[in-house]
């Protein structure tokens, strides 16, 4: 079934391709982004879409995944965000498009673009991609190869140069309303955070072999509690609700736990976060959220290689010790279930004391807590 669903999405990108005639385009560039990545890296492709908004003076719109309209909402550089699998190429003609720029090599991508008429579509490629992927790629105008020694946004910004974008300093930008800083704010005095240490955690990840033990993700947070007289803000998705809760169940100082698991819409989670002096979690999207809103954050990234995305503010990243053991990081667009098993045990690898150095050392360099005002009294 999977073969013949690109056998029938082939033959109607085909005759699309063949019958089109390019409508009048409106003057100027109007250009769609369209992607298939997660929500971490929605958060970092706002620095493209910030880029191509000052340097070429237009705005973008967005095909993504269910989660962009509802990030993007109230960015003044993104126009329209059409949800992927949701939004037809009838709907996607009707906006006459001049560009399509394609994120990530993916079929779906390439024929929603050729079927909407969009006359020029530029994609990236890797060396690694099957053969279906091949074949899509010859309706393409332009193709370049990924850099997986490169930042994704850097790598972007050069593949957009035909459009006339011109490198610059990355900058993640997340506009949360009134209404969310208000409710971030009511939250905060509720659960009285104001003046103290406030940590978040996020314990949940996309994809399974990101996951830390629950049990570390709790001696980290007793250590916070005990060193730092940290409260720990637990947040994350309502998938994320069991593992939350399993480690309110194991910790030592539960009256320190304030767990806000599920509770809030992203942008909500993005100004509770702001509040935040700290941000603990494996490799995934809230810890994105965190670190586009200025947040420090301890990045347990296990098999994530780091290279080509990661935090931009004030970072730890941790991998495994001696990684190069454990074989290759996982990269971008092949990350897969096909070593799920040995990217596992590099996540695992990681320990509580790497987490709570690297914790020592985002504090004490940035100063981010009053120690004498904060650190509990030792019990007799």
């Amino acid at each position: 079934m999977y073969h013949l669903h690109f056998v029938w999405l082939l033959l109607k990108t085909w005759l699309a391709n063949l019958t089109s005639r390019t409508s009048v385009r409106p003057h100027g560039r109007k250009i769609l982004i369209l992607t298939s990545g997660k929500l971490g890296d929605l958060v970092c492709m706002t620095s493209l879409y910030g880029a191509i908004h000052r340097q070429l003076g237009v705005t973008v719109d967005v095909v993504s995944n269910h989660f962009g309209s509802e990030l993007y909402a109230g960015n003044p550089v993104i126009g329209k965000v059409h949800v992927l699998g949701q939004i037809t190429p009838a709907v996607l003609a009707k906006e006459l498009y001049s560009h399509a720029v394609l994120l990530n090599p993916n079929p779906e991508l390439v024929a929603l673009a050729v079927r909407a008429g969009i006359p020029y579509r530029i994609s990236v490629t890797t060396p690694r991609e099957n053969f279906l992927t091949r074949v899509f790629e010859r309706f393409l105008q332009e193709r370049h190869v990924y850099r997986f020694d490169q930042q994704a946004v850097e790598f972007y910004q050069t593949m957009l140069g035909i459009i006339g974008l011109k490198l610059e300093v990355e900058r993640r930008t997340l506009f949360p309303s009134t209404a969310d800083q208000q409710r971030a704010n009511v939250f905060w005095q509720e659960h009285g955070l104001p003046g103290k240490f406030v940590v978040a955690m996020c314990l949940g990840a996309g994809k399974a072999y990101k996951l830390w033990p629950v049990e570390r993700f709790a001696a980290v947070a007793d250590f916070l509690v005990e060193q730092y007289g940290a409260k720990i803000l637990l947040v994350g998705s309502s998938a994320d609700r069991d593992r939350s809760a399993a480690l309110v169940a194991v910790v030592k100082h539960r009256e320190a736990m304030v767990d806000a698991a599920g509770k809030f819409k992203l942008l909500e989670q993005a100004a509770v976060l702001k509040l935040c002096r700290l941000f603990v979690s494996v490799d995934t999207g809230p810890l994105y959220i965190a670190d586009a809103m200025g947040v420090p954050v301890v990045d347990i990234a296990g098999p994530a290689d780091c290279v080509t995305q990661h935090p931009i503010g004030r970072y730890k990243i941790l991998h495994p010790d001696n990684k190069e053991q454990y074989g290759d990081m996982a990269v971008a667009f092949h990350s897969g279930s096909e070593n799920e098993a040995r990217y596992r045990k590099m996540t695992e690898a990681i320990s509580v004391k790497q987490v709570t150095t690297a914790i020592d050392e985002l504090i004490q360099k940035h100063q981010l807590v009053n120690l004498q005002a904060n650190k509990l009294p030792a019990t007799s």
